[in-house]
């Protein structure tokens, strides 16, 4: 390699749009080997490592830990193997004294111009001086200032156009100040509804530190939660829907499998019999199995059911996903759940593990409480939160007698299913459950 590498932030996954740096593994002047990790990202999905695709000396590290970047962006220069970069080979690149950038010999206006599209993390100036006094400093070193701009990828730009909206009139969420597709949409709604959503502005109060026990940053896989939970309450209509169920049957069902596990080394929980009941019910009710497309205003119902199983952290929420759950006895099911929460809590996930799910449950364990209200797992439509297995008298013929029973707390994005479907589904998963010989008769 004779010329320098600009590395763009690769598309770790599917959906995944933005990264954060979370640690850099080199410095600038290391020599690097081709394949050699050099940072860990973090998604709204895993934590990964990318490699350099090439050998050769670190010239810039374009970004600090903890910025957010995009798919795309060049967030690594790499060099021939041997290169260092001078002081005067550094004023050279910047332009001169000036620190202005000028475009490489043979660059043709075309490519600066698509160089432009790609620059989009400068913001107007705002409280507190311009963007670029409050950017990272490797941020500003590689990225020129257009003050005034509004910021937002091609596509959002070109929705904007094709739908005749002025992004600057538009409420910006994304997480570095730029338009999202959501905001446009949302903007769009609002007008449809005969108001702006700049009508509702409103100044976020500031917050007092004077005795602050600690004062935590929101970054990482929490600050991924919270976009992801933003997001999903902010473009799905949510409604819940409850009920309770008797669960005899499935305490006696689960512990006789328990033992049949243990003699296989398989640990058999109740979330295989609770995978195997949704599994059921989404195949008479394949509209709960779907994914809303936000953009082309699709509804894709999926063929294969994937469970996503909201398994808690230390370091936050990550739903790994059993993939073909329809296509799989109980004890494989029994036996993937128990894989994909170990390599959970080891951070061991892959991005394969937590991509691809269609349906999530979310159980609250022994703590679950009488019910809960799921935030949806967008693009997903349906949840099902499961809750503690309680003591409680029940009537029999007449006769109170000691029972146990459990309550689902199901959401559904209302967009997509209705209310009395919304029922009727989980009515299904809640017979399968208060039945799990129904669950048996098949192997799959």
């Amino acid at each position: 390699m004779t010329e320098d590498f600009h590395f763009e932030l690769p598309d770790v996954g599917e959906g995944v749009h933005e990264g954060e740096i979370v640690n850099w593994l080199v410095s600038e002047g290391d020599q690097v080997d081709e394949d050699q990790d050099i940072v860990e990202v973090m998604t709204d999905k895993a934590t990964v490592q990318i490699s350099a695709p090439v050998a050769g000396t670190i010239k810039e590290l374009r970004y600090d830990e903890g910025t957010v970047v995009d798919v795309g962006d060049v967030f690594v220069v790499i060099g021939p193997e041997g290169a260092v970069e001078t002081d005067e080979e550094e004023t050279a690149d910047t332009g001169g004294e000036d620190g202005a950038p000028e475009a490489e010999a043979g660059e043709t206006e075309a490519e600066e111009d698509e160089d432009e599209d790609k620059t989009l993390f400068e913001l107007p100036e705002g409280p507190g001086g311009s963007e670029d006094e409050r950017r990272p400093a490797r941020q500003r070193e590689s990225t020129p200032s257009r003050s005034g701009e509004v910021l937002a990828m091609p596509r959002v730009r070109h929705a904007a156009k094709d739908r005749g909206v002025d992004l600057a009139s538009v409420q910006a969420t994304g997480s570095q100040g730029h338009v999202t597709l959501q905001d446009l949409e949302a903007y769009l709604e609002g007008e449809a509804g005969g108001f702006e959503l700049e009508h509702f502005d409103f100044d976020l109060p500031s917050v007092d530190r004077d005795q602050a026990r600690e004062v935590e940053p929101l970054k990482g896989l929490r600050k991924r939660i919270a976009e992801n939970m933003t997001r999903a309450k902010t473009l799905q209509p949510h409604f819940t829907y409850v009920d309770e169920l008797r669960a005899d049957e499935l305490v006696s069902t689960r512990n006789e499998l328990k033992q049949l596990g243990e003699k296989r080394d398989v640990n058999v929980t109740y979330l295989p019999l609770l995978v195997k009941a949704v599994v059921r019910a989404l195949r008479e009710h394949p509209r709960c199995n779907a994914l809303i497309d936000e953009e082309d205003q699709q509804l894709v119902i999926k063929q294969p059911i994937n469970v996503g199983i909201a398994v808690a952290t230390d370091r936050g929420l990550v739903v790994p996903v059993v993939k073909n759950a329809d296509e799989k006895t109980l004890l494989e099911i029994a036996s993937e759940i128990e894989t994909l929460a170990q390599k959970a809590h080891e951070n061991r996930l892959s991005m394969d593990d937590l991509t691809g799910g269609t349906f999530t449950i979310t159980s609250l364990g022994a703590v679950g409480g009488m019910l809960a209200t799921p935030i949806l797992f967008h693009p997903q439509v349906a949840i099902m939160g499961v809750h503690a297995i309680r003591d409680e008298p029940v009537v029999e013929d007449g006769e109170v007698v000691p029972g146990k029973k459990m309550n689902l707390s199901f959401t559904f994005d209302h967009r997509i299913v209705d209310g009395y479907d919304g029922a009727l589904f989980a009515q299904d998963v809640k017979k399968y459950l208060e039945d799990p010989n129904l669950l048996l008769l098949e192997g799959r």
